[in-house]
Parts: C-alpha cells; structure tokens; sequence
C-alpha cells in the first residue's frame, strides 16, 4: 500500500512540475493527450468553463493544428486583458500619488481595491477548479489503487513466477537482460501505474 501512495504521490507531483509550451501530435489509435500542468496551454486551457474545455479537446482530436492555434490565440486575448489590468492600476496607483485632495484619494484607492479584489477571485476562482481536477484525479487513483490491493496476491504470485522463470507474464513488463540489471537504473513504474497526463 505504501508503494501504491508513494507512485500516487510522485504523480500528482509530476502533474504539478512537468510542462509543456504547445500539444504534441495524438498518435494513431491513442487518444489525444491533456495539455500538461505548469505549461502556457494549461494555463489557459483550466481557466476556461467545462463546455468550453469539452468543445476545445474534441477540437484537439479532430484538428490538433487548429487546437493549438485556438489555445495560443485563447493565450494571446488572456495577456492582453491582463496587461490591459496591469495598465489600469499603474494609472490608478499614479493618479493617487499625484493627488493631494483627500477625496480623490480615496476614491482611486477604491478602485485600486475592486481591481485588486477582481484579480484574486479570478485567481481563487481558478485555484478552485484546479483543485476539483485534482481532486477527480485523486478519486481516479484511489480507485485504480482500491482495484490493485485487490488483486495484489494473484500479480505478487505472477510477478514471483516471472523471476524465478525469467519469462515474462503478459501483465507485467519484460524482465531487462542481465547486463542492464543493476543500481542506477530506475525500476520501470509497476504495470497500471497511473501516468502523468500527457499533452
């Protein structure tokens, strides 16, 4: 069990860190991959609302050119609008400084304020929905990890087999030739482990 929250762990973690800047190419027969975490696509892409997010990955596994075009313009009209923000409090923070009427002070520091408070709920708003993703995902492990310790006795007894035997099981991965075996390499995760989301 420990194992199986150890890989769970590494990859909610690999979620976090990994990044992408563009959506790699879906191959035959796979589907399309999800944009990745961290990355300039994801960003944008977890900011959307749910419909938005539907159409935009049937638009990936139909025209993965015009999915990445429609995201960096999506990437594009999002920068815009938050420079157009940065823009509006400099003028605000310079139009109070400037001023020496109290009134006025005080009615550019209101506005300083509801563009502040906008841009961290817009913010809390997102943190929100990356946290539900996450949480979906969790449940998703949780489940896949539930299904293992299930069957854990009869893949432990496959996996004992396999090593006395040197032959492989169709469950588990091919065992490397002796001359690759050693410390230093990474163990190859275990077969259904759940992998990073991939762009």
């Amino acid at each position: 069990m420990r194992h199986g929250m150890k890989v769970a762990a590494l990859v909610l973690t690999l979620m976090l860190v990994v990044g992408s800047l563009g959506a790699a190419e879906p191959q035959p027969g796979k589907p399309p991959r999800r944009p990745q975490r961290g990355s300039l696509i994801w960003r944008v892409f977890s900011s959307l609302e749910e419909p938005e997010r539907q159409e935009l990955m049937k638009l990936q596994r139909r025209n993965p050119e015009e999915f990445r075009a429609r995201m960096l313009e999506l990437a594009e009209k999002q920068r815009e609008e938050w420079q157009r923000g940065i823009d509006r409090q400099k003028q605000l923070i310079a139009a109070y400084r400037k001023s020496s009427d109290a009134v006025e002070r005080e009615q550019f520091k209101r506005q300083l304020e509801g563009l502040v408070r906008e841009e961290y709920m817009r913010i809390l708003k997102d943190n929100r929905r990356m946290l539900a993703e996450m949480e979906r995902r969790v449940g998703r492990l949780r489940r896949e990890l539930a299904e293992r310790e299930k069957g854990a006795a009869p893949a432990i007894e496959a996996r004992l087999n396999s090593l006395l035997t040197g032959e492989s099981t169709p469950e588990l991965p091919p065992l490397p030739p002796p001359e690759q075996e050693g410390e230093g390499k990474p163990e190859p995760p275990p077969q259904g482990a759940p992998r990073p989301p991939e762009l």
